[in-house]
């Protein structure tokens, strides 16, 4: 049976399913019932790095918070942070194309009237506005507090900017929200994502499992008295009929203070060694976990929470080996979501010197299929499903499904139950596929219900249009 994991209240936020967005099996928000289906979450598939530092060029940590955007008039996709403009053909192979010392969070704004704001750039204390991505105007706003780490997204259906923001909460770091609808006036940030005793539980775990597993990079401190778990970071962006999250999971192995005598034994220049004295030192490792929201209040994850995006195992090449960072957005290309996001070699101890030990972090890519996050599985047995009910408003109903060797078919239900409209099957691994139907009879606009039924397949998503 379907596992129940239903989300919390609704706000006006809420979707329409008959809206043309793609619904996504992520719960049972929209599932009035279901049976022999199993809730399945997808991890993508790891491209490795595509932009590393450049050995006496580059800092050795290049990273970024953002995601490549196409520029429709230079022809390719763009990437701002690290102290550059990055371009790219392919979204593989980046050049460096310009310097740029501003917020390193950028979106592209297609639909504002003013040509001088189409893109926009934020950080905390920063707001700029631009009208190729080269040429910035910085805009004299209030600043939105937060601490070191925040991100930045646009939901361009509801014309809503949304930015994450860090400060303290329940178990230590958390993500906090602040939005707006014109990119100047900006709501107080609110405490809207944290970590729980569920965490702390399933995070002493990890951290035990790590240190036993040769292949996995271990942190440099392993101090059981200081192991916790809190958000470091977390972007969130509208997809389709949702609000997906990334909350990037710091796990802490070791915590000491500045006056620990083995500071005095490292390889550090006299301002570190001050630094360390003064503050300290940690280490741990991160993984990306998936949220979501429909409110951008309350959020739900997977039971078990596993890693979305996880760490990989040494002597591959990798940088991702001890913190990867939650993509901002996904970038759509064909039936592939392409996600960047930053991979670290190293998190805590003392830095590296020389050599390519200096390769300490660089822009990393996993891929995964479209609506790819969640599936509803069907073995040999039918599963099916009924949807909550809904008007009937669009004219034809896709399917995102993988049945290679299975089937797929839908079933309209008027209010009763009584099948009002059958479909043939589907088959194959089909991203758009189209229902065809055998006859209908309703009319554009009634109430209605969809029963989807499968048997060897993957259910991902399903929209009209």
């Amino acid at each position: 049976m379907l596992a129940q994991n239903k989300c919390g209240p609704m706000s006006e936020l809420q979707f329409d399913p008959a809206g043309g967005d793609r619904q996504l099996f992520l719960d049972d928000s929209s599932i009035q019932r279901c049976e022999n289906l199993t809730r399945t979450m997808h991890q993508p598939v790891k491209k490795g790095a595509v932009i590393r530092p450049r050995m006496g060029i580059d800092p050795p940590c290049l990273q970024i918070r953002s995601a490549p955007i196409w520029d429709p008039e230079k022809e390719c996709f763009r990437i701002w942070g690290a102290g550059s403009v990055r371009e790219s053909d392919d979204g593989l192979n980046w050049r460096v194309a310009a310097p740029y010392l501003g917020p390193a969070l950028v979106v592209y704004d297609s639909e504002d009237p003013d040509p001088g704001r189409r893109y926009k750039a934020f950080s905390p204390g920063q707001r700029a506005v631009s009208p190729d991505g080269d040429h910035w105007t910085t805009l004299e706003l209030p600043s939105v507090p937060s601490q070191d780490e925040h991100n930045f997204s646009f939901d361009e259906d509801g014309r809503l900017f949304i930015a994450t923001v860090k400060h303290a909460g329940p178990h230590g770091r958390s993500v906090w929200l602040s939005t707006s609808r014109d990119f100047d006036h900006w709501t107080d940030p609110e405490l809207m994502f944290h970590a729980d005793d569920i965490d702390q539980l399933l995070g002493a775990e990890q951290i035990r499992n790590r240190f036993e597993n040769p292949d996995l990079a271990s942190p440099y401190f392993d101090f059981p008295p200081t192991y916790s778990v809190d958000i470091y970071n977390m972007s969130v962006f509208r997809y389709e009929s949702v609000y997906l999250g990334f909350p990037m999971m710091y796990h802490q192995t070791g915590k000491v203070s500045g006056s620990w005598p083995d500071f005095v034994n490292w390889d550090l220049t006299e301002e570190m060694r001050s630094i360390f004295q003064r503050d300290g030192d940690w280490s741990g490792f991160h993984h990306v976990q998936l949220a979501w929201s429909r409110d951008l209040r309350v959020w739900s994850r997977p039971p078990a929470r596993a890693p979305f995006l996880d760490l990989s195992p040494m002597g591959g090449g990798d940088l991702d080996l001890t913190s990867v960072t939650g993509p901002s957005f996904p970038l759509l290309r064909g039936d592939e979501l392409w996600l960047y996001y930053t991979g670290g070699r190293q998190y805590g101890g003392p830095e590296p010197k020389t050599g390519v030990d200096q390769e300490m972090c660089g822009t990393c890519l996993a891929v995964i299929r479209r609506d790819g996050f969640v599936s509803l599985d069907a073995g040999t047995d039918e599963g099916n499903l009924v949807t909550e009910p809904f008007k009937w408003e669009g004219r034809r109903l896709f399917i995102n499904a993988r049945a290679p060797s299975g089937t797929v078919h839908a079933e309209i239900l008027d209010p009763e139950g009584n099948v009002r409209c059958s479909s043939l099957p589907l088959t194959g691994d089909v991203t758009s596929g189209e229902f065809e139907w055998r006859q209908a009879d309703f009319d554009y606009g009634d109430e209605v219900t969809l029963r989807l039924s499968a048997r060897d397949a993957s259910l991902f998503s399903y929209w009209l249009q």
